[in-house]
């Protein structure tokens, strides 16, 4: 009995030493739709997209591999096709991060008919679960020169309707 609970606290502190995430963390998308709350075994449902990339400090190549999140954004009610013209342009797509970091897109960016890229949200890197430094939800955005976008530990990504332009002054 001894020896197994010492093997499940091993397990535990190799768990945390190697900073793997647990698969229970949850990351909430809002749009026109509603919120739904996502985990890492629930987005594994998902068509998976992959990025590879280099990595800016390292200069390494990493292959990162998750969710695009236009897919995401599609369920929480993001508009496609031809209805995405007019007002839905006035829109924008806020990525929140544990620490309070916050990150904004125009939502054109997620829209195929605007942008060739495909930005996702990373679940693995190189084939491993994301550190707990990065993960367990990390934002890749292929093609910045600056990755101060790829948030890390996102939490919520939320559609936020921008108002109305002012009113013109007339003279």
């Amino acid at each position: 009995m001894r020896a197994l609970r010492i093997l499940a606290w091993s397990l535990v502190l190799l768990t945390a030493r190697v900073g793997l995430v647990a698969a229970d963390a949850e990351i909430k998308v809002t749009g026109p739709a509603g919120t739904t709350a996502y985990t890492v075994s629930s987005l594994a449902a998902f068509s998976q997209s992959e990025c590879t990339v280099t990595d800016r400090h390292s200069q390494e190549a990493a292959k990162y591999a998750g969710v695009a999140v236009r897919e995401l954004l599609l369920k929480a009610g993001m508009p496609d096709g031809e209805a995405f013209r007019g007002r839905i342009l006035r829109q924008a797509v806020q990525v929140q991060c544990a620490d309070g970091y916050m990150v904004v897109f125009a939502l054109a960016d997620f829209d195929p008919a605007f942008s060739d890229r495909i930005i996702i949200l990373a679940l693995r890197r190189d084939g491993a679960p994301l550190s707990a430094k990065a993960g367990p939800f990390q934002l890749i955005v292929p093609g910045d020169k600056r990755p101060a976008r790829w948030a890390r530990n996102v939490t919520a990504i939320t559609i936020v309707p921008l108002g109305d332009p002012p009113a013109a002054a007339h003279p």
